[in-house]
């Protein structure tokens, strides 16, 4: 699923690039006159980041949910919650990262749970 969002997003970007290039007087996507390239590839740039900023925190969003719902998946096959929660409290051990970013730094930069979420999930199945 998230290869297939990517695809989309990249897909919407390359179109809304082209259709923000087509707009400048006198520039066409890979032809444009001298005078005009360096003002279509500031403007392509800008695009290009302001739909990063605004996709980022969305493609997050996604990729957590898939792997809250493989994380109960795997509780539920296993039904070993001690195991996982075993096996995050090593990787919290070995993680130079924040096990326990606050809440609105996961939402808008990690595409992971993160370690501690995942612990008191596996608590919480128990």
């Amino acid at each position: 699923m998230g290869w297939l969002l990517g695809s989309a997003g990249e897909a919407v970007a390359l179109f809304g690039s082209a259709w923000v290039l087509r707009r400048m007087v006198g520039v066409e996507p890979l032809r444009m006159p001298v005078p005009h390239a360096a003002r279509g590839l500031a403007l392509l740039l800008l695009f290009s980041t302001l739909a990063a900023e605004v996709s980022g925190p969305v493609y997050a969003v996604v990729s957590r949910r898939a792997e809250v719902r493989a994380d109960q998946f795997a509780l539920q096959v296993t039904g070993n919650p001690r195991a996982f929660i075993s096996t995050f409290q090593r990787l919290a051990g070995g993680n130079p990262g924040d096990v326990d970013p606050p809440a609105l730094v996961e939402w808008l930069a990690h595409s992971h749970p993160s370690i501690m979420n995942r612990i008191r999930a596996a608590e919480a199945y128990r």
